[in-house]
């Protein structure tokens, strides 16, 4: 059997297509596991129409402790072999189980698909397809070539137990990264990429993407809690972390959202010549590198940026849109 885990908050417009996706799926061996994490609109009356009529929905209440907890919970309820996990506002492929659960076999514990985004039909497809030993994988995630979504995959209940799910509660974006590496721990033989599409993600102008930016304080923080995991289960790849890190940093830095900030700029000038990083860049990233060595010219391209940035919204005549800074 299979346990779909949705953690819902405030999602009354889009909850019930979503439990319809799975109610329409060819393979129906599953039950669906739906927890409200403190929702103050009528998502429970919704939830609580389909609990009525199908045997296998349950609906779990809990005060509002954000995404995770709502995960674990649900985890910790379901009784399935396989796991999957769905988003609220996102959908299942009606053959998504069907085609997931077709590439096990005894050699696979964890089946990640594609997904395709509503409405602007953006595909996420894995570069690495195919079979992937357990440090390919880890590798594959951190080179960007496995997409590392929590949904669209379906897991071996071994795979996954409650300490995945104790995530620092201040990371409020890359959580999903954090807990796919985390559950790689328990792999024991191999991970499956599939180029098959079967989830479609709903892409809102509310989403936490879409109304956040992260500081490079907060990548700071963020990374620390990636290399104590490569400290102890993979130090190969530690030179690929610190490579993704300098480059989150530099996007974050020469964001228009973020301003100038003279305490932490000597801190990424230490770590772009730590090991001669700008040379290691291509495209952007190496202007970016290059420019965030010196101060002056920091500034100065961080202006430039800023003036250009605020053009082409004139032009299109977009709003501006203030966004959450993450420490």
């Amino acid at each position: 059997m299979i346990s779909i885990i949705i953690p819902v908050y405030n999602a009354a417009t889009k909850i019930a297509e979503c439990i319809e996706s799975v109610l329409v799926q060819t393979y129906n061996n599953y039950e669906i596991i739906i927890v409200n994490d403190g929702s103050i609109d009528n998502s429970i009356e919704i939830i609580k129409s389909f609990t009525n009529k199908h045997h296998n929905i349950v609906l779990i209440n809990q005060n509002n402790q954000g995404v995770t907890s709502a995960r674990k919970n649900g985890f910790l309820a379901s009784n399935g072999d396989y796991i999957m996990f769905l988003d609220s506002d996102d959908k299942l492929k009606p053959n998504c189980l069907a085609i997931l659960l077709s590439y096990f076999d005894n050699s696979v514990d964890l089946v990640n698909g594609s997904v395709i985004g509503i409405p602007d039909s953006r595909i996420w497809l894995h570069k690495d397809l195919g079979i992937l030993n357990k440090k390919k994988y880890i590798e594959s995630i951190l080179k960007g070539n496995t997409y590392a979504f929590i949904y669209a995959s379906l897991y071996k209940r071994k795979v996954i137990n409650n300490s995945i799910f104790n995530i620092d509660k201040s990371i409020k974006i890359g959580e999903d990264v954090l807990i796919k590496l985390f559950m790689s721990k328990n792999i024991i033989n191999n991970v499956c990429n599939i180029k098959d599409i079967v989830y479609e993600y709903i892409n809102t102008d509310g989403s936490v993407m879409n109304n956040k930016i992260v500081h490079p304080i907060y990548i700071e923080r963020y990374y620390a809690l990636k290399s104590n995991f490569f400290e102890n289960e993979l130090h190969s790849c530690s030179d690929i972390l610190f490579k993704n890190k300098i480059s989150a940093q530099l996007r974050s830095f020469f964001s228009p959202w973020i301003k100038f900030d003279d305490e932490y700029y000597p801190k990424l000038r230490e770590d772009l010549n730590t090991k001669n990083y700008s040379f290691n860049f291509t495209g952007r990233n190496r202007i970016l590198a290059l420019a965030a060595r010196y101060k002056f010219l920091a500034k100065i391209t961080k202006g430039f940026f800023y003036y250009i940035f605020i053009f082409k919204n004139s032009i299109k005549r977009n709003t501006v849109i203030e966004k959450e800074i993450l420490y």
